[in-house]
């Protein structure tokens, strides 16, 4: 089984914060994977690279970033949430035989 190893990036210029810091703004075109014959890459093919070459240069440069943890909002938990941490994980493993 391949497992996620990096993010691939594009640097997509940069923007001011509400507290005045230039930061910069990234697009995500892909990732790298690591199977068992080795890494691999999968491309957004939405993402024009040509669209994020600078000036002056005839190369996109990528950077890589090791994958951040997701955490899970709370609107994104699942519709029986209350349930599970009532019951606990296995709050999908019960029969419900609805007759319609």
């Amino acid at each position: 089984m391949a497992k996620k190893k990096y993010d691939i990036v594009l640097s997509a210029g940069s923007y001011t914060n509400g507290q005045g810091e230039e930061k910069k703004r990234w697009v995500n075109a892909g990732v790298i994977m690591q199977g068992d014959d080795g890494f691999f890459a999968l491309l957004d093919p939405g993402v024009n690279l040509a669209a994020y070459k600078e000036p002056g240069k005839d190369r996109v440069i990528a950077s890589l970033f090791e994958p951040r943890q997701q955490q899970q909002k709370p609107q994104q938990q699942s519709a029986n949430a209350g349930y599970e941490a009532l019951h606990g994980d296995n709050a999908d493993d019960f029969d419900d035989s609805i007759p319609f």
